[in-house]
């Protein structure tokens, strides 16, 4: 996760003052510095955060940076200090006591001035790119770096609002491989590859990913990291589904197997998480199921059918064979608690579904909000004149209201059969215009922390007034906080395993403040 720590337009850290071992705040002025917060991950667990900051302009093609490397609890580990040509944080990984930084850098930026209104087109395309890896121990040394040669496409727009640069930029993306080193993924259209490094820096392999996918996404686990592919969505039904999972051998990058998500219906599934499980350390996909070839929706399409239901694959082995997919349709009465058009009963509410988590038990569970439909007496009279002067406008028009005021917890067991085990109380949202993001989106933040110690996994709700932790074993909410503190706003994110991290602004006396609490 990215967290921008400026309090407005061009704030920046200035100095940092402890509270305590869990607990710190960033005092901020306006200036031209700016930072990224980033978390450390190894084996998709938090171990640690970071800080990218930009410093002074040194020259036309030279910055001055500093990497503040800090523990999970926001203690101080070290500091690096570097001159580079601009960079671009794309992510983070650690392994075996070595922090790799993957970044995008733009490599003659003394020939031009991005910035300029003058500049011109030909000017644009001779800016050369890089993936820029970069290795450093925990003594805060740079023990290696790397470049490969990118892509990057700036174009400029013209339009009657005004002219800007369009800038269109590969996805790079980095994971460690455990016991092995990282794996880094750069996307172009005329070269995508993987190249796999040990912890010293040193190439192990490079391969070609699967081609043919719009946007890829990387789990690694202790023998096989997995790549989930997306397709972009169906041209036809019953035809091809529109994600693929491939399996690869983390020694040599070999493409072991494949599994083509989809149906016999040929439906849409959005994938919601992909992770390794914590409790059989298998890599797991879950997501929902949609009607028809896309996710895509109208106002006359309304919210009746929008679902058919959710699925769960578990990935056991590097094999087909050893994939176990279970899917869990409204339509087939495997879910006597929802109907067939994605409503569920005794609530009488439908069902928007945004996250999905597993406990330590191996159960799946999937959280979403429910959206009450309600029908807008004035705008159907409003519309019977429309109907003889504008009949076309008609259609297009928003008959309905949509709000939420609940978020829902459904169980997933091993035989398909989705039980509604809470619907949780939470600030009204009234939805202002009935478009796909209405379904896709949400009024109310959802994630989950997992507390390794108790074995006890949490799902995190945050509206605008406040914060629930309820807790999964136990079936309740077990902490409720306020996002609003005198003149400070406070924002409830992930943190090391077992804890939350709450992040407060207090814009009055121009700070930023970032705690580390169990969760409980």
């Amino acid at each position: 996760m990215k967290i921008r720590l400026l309090l407005g337009i061009l704030l920046s850290i200035l100095t940092i003052n402890f509270v305590s071992a869990q607990s710190k705040v960033f005092r901020e002025v306006a200036g031209e510095i700016s930072s990224d917060f980033r978390p450390i991950i190894q084996d998709n667990i938090l171990i640690g955060y970071l800080s990218f900051t930009k410093l002074e302009t040194v020259s036309k093609d030279s910055f001055s940076y500093r990497i503040s490397i800090m523990d999970e609890n926001l203690n101080d580990i070290g500091v690096v200090n570097f001159r580079e040509n601009p960079l671009v944080l794309s992510g983070v990984s650690f392994e075996q006591d070595v922090i790799v930084m993957l970044y995008r850098k733009e490599t003659d930026k003394s020939k031009t001035d991005t910035k300029s209104k003058k500049i011109t087109q030909k000017e644009l395309d001779n800016i050369q790119d890089s993936a820029f890896v970069q290795f450093i121990n925990l003594e805060g040394k740079i023990i290696k770096t790397e470049s490969s040669k990118i892509t990057v496409e700036r174009k400029w727009v013209y339009s009657k609002y005004g002219n800007y640069m369009n800038i269109n930029v590969p996805t790079m993306q980095i994971t460690n491989l455990p016991q092995m080193g990282f794996l880094v993924l750069t996307l172009e259209k005329d070269r995508q590859n993987f190249i796999a490094y040990n912890p010293k820096g040193e190439r192990v392999w490079t391969k070609q990913p699967p081609k043919g996918f719009d946007s890829y996404g990387i789990v690694a686990g202790s023998k096989y990291f997995y790549v989930l592919g997306y397709k972009g969505p169906l041209s036809k039904k019953g035809t091809k589904g529109n994600y693929e999972v491939h399996t690869y051998n983390s020694n040599d990058g070999k493409n072991l197997d494949k599994y083509e998500l989809k149906d016999k219906e040929g439906s849409f599934f959005n994938v919601l998480n992909f992770q390794i499980d914590k409790s059989s350390g298998n890599a797991v996909l879950s997501g929902t199921i949609h009607k028809g070839s896309d996710r895509m929706m109208s106002p006359g399409r309304e919210l009746k059918k929008y679902y058919k239901g959710a699925f769960v694959i578990n990935f056991s082995g590097s094999s087909k064979s050893e994939t176990k997919p279970v899917f869990s349709y409204w339509s087939q009465g495997q879910n006597p608690e929802i109907s067939e058009d994605g409503k569920l009963i005794k609530a009488n509410k439908y069902i928007s579904i945004q996250q999905s988590m597993s406990d330590f038990e191996g159960n799946r569970y999937f959280a979403g909000v429910l959206i009450r439909k309600k029908f807008k007496p004035g705008l159907i009279v409003a519309a019977i004149p429309l109907a003889v002067i504008a009949p076309y406008i008609v259609p297009f028009l928003n008959y309905v209201q949509l709000s939420s005021d609940q978020v829902t917890i459904l169980k997933l067991n091993q035989k398909g059969v989705l039980e509604n085990v809470a619907n949780i109380d939470a600030r009204k949202f009234v939805y202002s215009k009935f478009t796909a993001s209405t379904i896709t989106g949400s009024a109310y933040m959802l994630f989950n922390v997992y507390n390794p110690t108790s074995k006890t996994s949490y799902l995190v709700i945050s509206d605008a007034d406040n914060c629930y932790l309820y807790n999964l074993k136990e079936g309740k909410v077990t902490r409720k906080i306020p996002r609003k503190n005198g003149d400070s706003r406070l924002t409830v994110l992930p943190g090391k395993e077992g804890s939350i991290m709450i992040s407060e602004i207090n814009t009055k006396e121009k700070y930023s403040k970032l705690s580390i609490e169990p969760v409980q």
